[in-house]
């Protein structure tokens, strides 16, 4: 069994951006690394896709958006499976890729066999408690688990996420076993060990803030097994950063989105156009803040592409 697993595509996220080109959008980045890491699939020979969560920005996505979704979803599964599952940022919206065939989308958590494989699927649940009862029923017995959490160990930059907080689950929470999960949630690529579990998170198929840092987009592609193994495929993507002073001008290449910091002179703003560029905000919108993502997380256990390994790892 191969799985193309991706995740976090945060399609109708919406930022201001000025001085790209005439036409483009940050809503049209998201949209292609979708497209890229679903077009992976024939390429890499897989049996089975998996999103696992916040294929949408927001839990009332535009129709236009859930247009596009439809679209490219319906597109590869007319080669391949597709199973979805809700993030946190899109729950109760599953129900937009009803009557697509070939795909599977799921609000709630459930054990499914697909292509004899036998899956626990758990969408977002904020409740660790319920999380944990969850993936006690579903997890045992199957073959690997796709989930959207946060869990002890993961980190973002200058931080590392302890089970101490409600938000985190931690080795109490975990099934018995150690069958493999695939996590969303988590932007950038990297795997967690709890006990004798793999968690890997294969980041976002877009870069959707300055926060992510410099680390690669990247789709995962799991072979299943008595011993599991992965590898990472690169992603096209932009860079987005952060500049605070002249000194974060060396990190702006032509084309590379910038955040620039709340209080800066015009011409540090003169500057950036000069190294070519784009600049982009956050619209103001009342949904999960850029911190409930959680998609800020590098560190020691960081996925590169140039990297396979195996469950014992």
């Amino acid at each position: 069994m191969r799985i193309l697993h991706i995740s976090d595509s945060h399609l109708g996220q919406h930022l201001r951006t000025w001085r790209g080109p005439a036409g483009w959008t940050h809503e049209r980045d998201l949209l292609n690394g979708l497209a890229a890491s679903l077009d992976l699939a024939q390429n890499e020979s897989v049996d089975l896709i998996v999103h696992s969560g916040d294929l949408y920005d927001r839990k009332r996505p535009e129709q236009q958006v859930i247009a596009e979704a439809r679209a490219l979803l319906g597109a590869a599964a007319r080669h391949v499976p597709v199973l979805v599952i809700a993030g946190n940022h899109d729950v109760g919206t599953m129900s937009t890729l009803a009557e697509l065939p070939g795909v599977i989308a799921l609000d709630e958590p459930r054990a499914l066999t697909l292509c004899g494989t036998r899956i626990a699927a758990l969408p977002f649940e904020r409740d660790r408690a319920t999380w944990a009862a969850q993936a006690a029923e579903l997890v045992p017995g199957c073959d690997v688990a796709i989930t959207h959490q946060s869990f002890h160990g993961a980190r973002v930059p200058g931080f590392t996420f302890r089970d101490t907080r409600d938000d985190t689950l931690g080795l109490a929470h975990m099934p018995p076993g150690d069958e493999l999960m695939l996590c969303g949630h988590i932007h950038v690529a990297q795997r967690v060990a709890l006990g004798s579990r793999s968690i890997l998170h294969c980041g976002s198929t877009a870069r959707t803030s300055a926060g992510e840092g410099p680390d690669a987009k990247v789709a995962l592609v799991i072979d299943l097994g008595s011993t599991p193994s992965w590898h990472l495929l690169p992603l096209p993507e932009r860079d987005f950063v952060h500049v605070r002073s002249y000194q974060d001008l060396r990190d702006v290449a032509p084309g590379a989105l910038v955040h620039l910091a709340r209080e800066h002179d015009a011409a540090l703003t003169d500057a950036v156009l000069a190294a070519g560029g784009w600049f982009a905000v956050r619209r103001p919108r009342r949904s999960p803040s850029a911190r409930d993502q959680l998609g800020l997380f590098a560190g020691d256990n960081t996925l590169h592409p140039s990297e396979k390994r195996d469950k014992t790892d």
